[in-house]
């Protein structure tokens, strides 16, 4: 028996489907952003499914940069360096996007956010006292700036 090549077909969705899946990944982002900022709680039916519509809009051609940013993520979320909604927020971004760019525009958005997110805690002395500040604000300038570089 002969081996059998297995073939990937990528799907080839029309520009309405396109703009479609934008426009639901944007409006589930801007509702977990809502969400945190009203309960500091992300549904997550929310995160996973805007998850799986990024993985699935690629399958197979995942780039390698998001893949491993994917993996840095995750392994930022289990050392407690990200909340769960966070990491999985980012994952699907990266993979929505799955260009070079988009793992750029995230790393160098997670960095500046993070320091300004240091600056704030310490100029509020909550530094010092060990309570969470809500992290969704983090969440807004990503937005922004990733839909004016990427736009559709």
């Amino acid at each position: 028996m002969s081996a059998m090549a297995v073939k990937y077909v990528q799907i080839n969705l029309s520009f309405y489907s396109h703009i479609a899946i934008y426009f639901i990944f944007g409006l589930g982002l801007l509702l977990s952003v809502y969400l945190d900022f009203k309960s500091r709680r992300v549904p997550n039916i929310l995160t996973l499914t805007l998850l799986s519509i990024s993985l699935f809009y690629h399958f197979p051609n995942y780039s390698y940069d998001s893949l491993l940013f994917c993996i840095l993520v995750f392994i930022g979320w289990k050392f407690g360096v990200l909340g769960g909604a966070d990491a999985k927020l980012w994952m699907a971004y990266v993979m929505l996007w799955n260009t070079k760019e988009a793992v750029l525009i995230a790393g160098v958005t997670m960095i500046v956010t993070a320091v300004l997110q240091i600056v704030v805690l310490r100029m509020m002395k909550k530094w010092q006292s060990g309570k969470k500040d809500p992290g969704a604000w983090r969440l807004i300038p990503y937005f922004i700036i990733s839909m004016i570089l990427f736009p559709l």
